[in-house]
């Protein structure tokens, strides 16, 4: 009797298939719904926090309190680094990956391209390179700093690649990034296949946090979508994981990645037949920071939604066709004036279905903060 083993990593991509065959059915579809107008309501009060320093059990009670409030000043974090060294893994155990080119380029845009050898030590990665003109390029890349991480399968139009996301950010040559990206040479099934393993035996060995169910997220070609760039006349390819909103522009590597939660919302606007238009805006408010992707095919758009919601991200679809900087940039501005005159509720982004089931679940969830302390009291 042969026995399968199944992996962490199919484990993953077998619950993925699931997520996606439930998209049509109705339980599914009112808990969406449940879901996105608590999104709703969470909405209203991490806006008042983040813009207005105010809690949310103040903020609700009356506008009075807005009144004198100073806003929140938008600054970088900037995250102190500790000095690691990498732990390294006898020579037999180590595990590799050959012929992998690493961008960003050392040295800018103009900089040079590296492929060499990726390794898996103990506590983190050590890529090593060849140069034509100057030393061996050797980087470590440790586990804890990195804060996502997702791979893609080449096809024709990508090959194989590993992406990191950093956090703090790391050095490349003399310029800092939070984006590491590694591109295996070709796009056929062996270089796949040499992927697929480098991924699955590290996913087993890597001590990953308890509630994450894989160390790496595939870019899965049913989670990915088509749409236009405002600065592209072709069209240009985008994908959804659980974490990160990807844009696969090989063109200029690395590939440019939206954290899901850095996200304040996504409108999904019908403006044309047969089309989406999506806006995303961030919670920090930056007119430079709105992400806008044009002319999605509309057969896209339950899975968009599903993969949103699935992550907790607040959507609006509806048909609106705003200036979205110009409305980031004024919030920014005079954010107390934004929270008074209702925060988004103003644009009339919700569809009026959604506007009454809205309210029935803010009353619930309005009645259950007010009951709390009466309930843990009874217990």
């Amino acid at each position: 009797m042969e026995i399968f083993r199944i992996s962490k990593l199919n484990m993953c991509r077998w619950r993925r298939l699931l997520r996606l065959k439930s998209i049509d059915d109705p339980i599914e579809k009112e808990k969406q719904r449940y879901d996105q107008a608590t999104f709703a309501y969470r909405l209203k009060m991490e806006d008042k926090r983040i813009l207005l320093c105010v809690e949310p059990s103040i903020a609700d009670s009356s506008d009075k309190f807005l009144v004198g409030i100073e806003p929140t000043i938008f600054s970088k974090e900037v995250k102190d680094k500790t000095i690691k060294f990498l732990e390294m893994e006898k020579l037999d155990k180590v595990i590799s990956l050959t012929d992998v080119t690493i961008f960003p380029k050392v040295g800018g845009k103009g900089g040079e391209t590296f492929s060499g050898t990726l390794e898996v030590h103990k506590n983190g990665f050590r890529y090593k390179a060849k140069a034509t003109s100057r030393n061996p390029l050797i980087m470590h890349i440790y586990f804890d700093h990195i804060k996502t991480s997702f791979f893609r399968l080449g096809d024709e139009k990508m090959p194989p690649l590993l992406h990191f996301r950093m956090d703090p950010p790391l050095q490349m040559g003399r310029e800092m990034t939070t984006d590491i990206e590694f591109y295996l040479k070709k796009s056929d099934l062996v270089y796949n296949e040499e992927l697929d393993n480098f991924i699955e035996i590290v996913d087993a060995q890597w001590n990953f946090p308890p509630k994450s169910p894989c160390l790496f997220h595939e870019l899965e070609k049913e989670f990915e979508f088509a749409g236009v760039l405002p600065w592209k006349a072709s069209a240009a390819a985008f994908a959804l994981t659980l974490f990160d909103l990807i844009v696969l522009v090989e063109d200029s590597p690395p590939l440019t990645v939206v954290p899901l939660l850095d996200i304040e919302f996504v409108n999904l606007a019908l403006i044309r037949p047969r089309e989406i238009d999506m806006t995303v805006i961030l919670s920090d408010f930056k007119e430079d920071n709105v992400h806008q992707i044009r002319s999605i095919p509309i057969e896209f758009l339950a899975r968009i939604k599903h993969c949103l919601n699935s992550s907790s991200v607040k959507y609006f679809v509806n048909t609106k066709e705003l200036d979205w900087k110009a409305i980031v940039k004024d919030i920014a501005a005079f954010p107390r004036e934004f929270i008074i005159k209702g925060g988004w509720d103003k644009f009339g982004l919700e569809d009026c279905d959604s506007l009454v089931y809205n309210g029935l679940v803010k009353e619930a969830l309005d009645l259950e903060a007010a009951l709390g302390p009466m309930l843990r009291e009874g217990c």
